[in-house]
């Protein structure tokens, strides 16, 4: 966070600068030579699971044409991580959803992939139309936590999304309003998520504890052949 929402094409490039180095000097992550202000990279777990971290916040640009969500070569390395990947799932660290979301929650669209449908269609399209399997979204700074496909129809329908969250913040007011053939589930309660792959059963549990630590809710999952994942419980 350089501010909140903050706007790459705003910003002060100043305090972007200093944010950045704060970043990388308060976080286990060494900056790449050559390109050391990068923050998208991916960590591979065997053949279980591979995890793609986007940086998508400090690429946007809303004066392109088309607006871009992720800078090009981001993008590119993106689409092409996941459709050479040999891990069982592969999973999409997001900072805010992917996921479209009902006309109540309008006040929170310039901050979220929908304003940018251009990068969100060519994201979600090459995923389906490629029938890639196992991946998986997950998503925060959304004050909510849910479980359901990126869009009702079209490209997404078949792409699952895990939020996480809030987490000591103010749960979001309209979570109940995430019903339906598109949203799984929905909660504003405190949580950590916990996600559990499993690459023998093709399954990935999904665990979430409140501030507590106990379990108000977990689903399962099964991975399909091609995209998308088959609810199995919760």
């Amino acid at each position: 966070e350089v501010d909140n929402d903050w706007d790459p094409e705003t910003v002060d490039p100043a305090k972007l600068a200093a944010a950045r180095d704060a970043f990388f000097e308060h976080m286990p992550i060494c900056r790449e030579e050559g390109c050391p202000d990068r923050l998208w990279r991916k960590q591979r777990f065997g053949q279980t699971v591979e995890v793609f971290v986007l940086d998508s916040r400090g690429e946007r640009s809303r004066s392109a044409l088309p607006k871009r969500y992720l800078g090009d070569e981001q993008m590119q390395w993106l689409k092409q991580g996941l459709k050479e990947s040999r891990a069982r799932f592969k999973l999409v660290v997001n900072s805010v959803p992917i996921s479209t979301f009902p006309q109540i929650f309008q006040g929170s669209i310039k901050d979220r992939w929908e304003t940018f449908p251009e990068a969100r269609e060519e994201l979600l399209s090459f995923i389906e139309g490629n029938e890639l399997p196992g991946v998986l979204f997950l998503a925060g700074d959304f004050h909510l936590a849910m479980i359901g496909r990126a869009s009702l129809y079209g490209p997404g329908s078949r792409t699952l999304e895990v939020l996480a969250g809030p987490g000591a913040q103010i749960g979001h007011p309209f979570a109940s309003w995430l019903k339906g053939k598109q949203y799984d589930w929905a909660s504003s309660t405190n949580n950590v998520a916990a996600l559990h792959f499993d690459p023998a059963k093709d399954q990935v549990h999904i665990r979430y504890h409140d501030d507590q630590n106990r379990v108000f809710h977990e689903a399962t999952y099964r991975r399909r052949a091609s995209t998308g994942f088959q609810k199995l419980s919760g």
